[in-house]
């Protein structure tokens, strides 16, 4: 009996970390493509792989001037080494906004003590 239940998690086990490999295949095959679409755009940073974020709710993003015109749907493609930012509509396959960004931490000033 206990080789059996061996046996159901090893194979439960093994078909779980399949999936998990195939959906990290997946998901940087869609990024690729992502890029690629973008790319034909605008000439995008080379050398680094962009972080993707999609907008879910554009409505609370339009304070931000980068997301003044964004929508739901739209994809943000984010490369923190060259420090650029692009904001693509998929569904219109066009270039909403396109931008430097600074990801480095201002040090505070502070006043010496007297």
């Amino acid at each position: 009996m206990a080789v059996v239940a061996w046996l159901v998690y090893s194979n439960i086990h093994t078909r779980n970390q399949l999936n998990a490999a195939k959906s990290q295949s997946s998901s940087q095959t869609s990024t690729q493509q992502l890029i690629n679409k973008v790319g034909v755009l605008v000439q995008l940073p080379t050398g680094e792989t962009p972080t993707v974020a999609t907008v879910n709710d554009a409505s609370k993003l339009k304070t931000q001037q980068f997301f003044a015109h964004a929508q739901d749907g739209d994809k943000v493609l984010i490369y923190s080494k060259a420090g650029r930012a692009v904001l693509y509509r998929p569904s219109t396959n066009k270039i909403i906004e396109y931008t430097e960004v600074n990801f480095t931490n201002t040090p505070s000033t502070s006043t010496p003590n007297q």
